[in-house]
């Protein structure tokens, strides 16, 4: 039978074996660059935030913001367009040290959401700073 003779060739032809590799591996790949791309959004906005409380500490410790809550609003003016009215902040004046400390909900960081939900629930920011005299 002459239709059947091309499709027993097909059949034993290997030409395309490596592509069922490929299709087995390709979403382990894809994990894990979301992953990496969640990872690294994290550490940016760890990272961006940190630059921002040690802004607000600083302008706090020269005198440009008179009192502990003003330096809370100015945080959380220049956090949450970003990042949304779930940022906690919370700044101290103990001794002469401003103590400030702001968490920010993974919901808001996360592009993809990949990163699971039980590995890390908020990034919190800490930094200490000098009240000048």
């Amino acid at each position: 039978m002459p239709v059947a003779r091309p499709f027993r060739a097909f059949l034993r032809r290997d030409d395309g074996s490596a592509t069922i590799e490929a299709v087995l591996w390709l979403p382990v790949f894809v994990y894990i660059l979301a992953l990496s791309v969640d990872a690294s959004m994290a550490f940016f906005t760890h990272s961006r935030v940190l630059g921002v409380v040690q802004d607000i500490n600083r302008s706090f410790a020269l005198g440009r913001i008179e009192t502990a809550a003003a330096a809370q609003t100015a945080l959380l003016d220049r956090l949450a367009p970003s990042y949304g009215s779930e940022v906690l902040v919370t700044t101290t004046l103990t001794d002469g040290v401003i103590d400030t400390t702001v968490t920010v909900p993974m919901s808001k960081v996360l592009v993809l959401g990949v990163l699971p939900g039980w590995a890390i629930s908020a990034i919190s920011v800490q930094a200490f700073q000098y009240k000048e005299i």
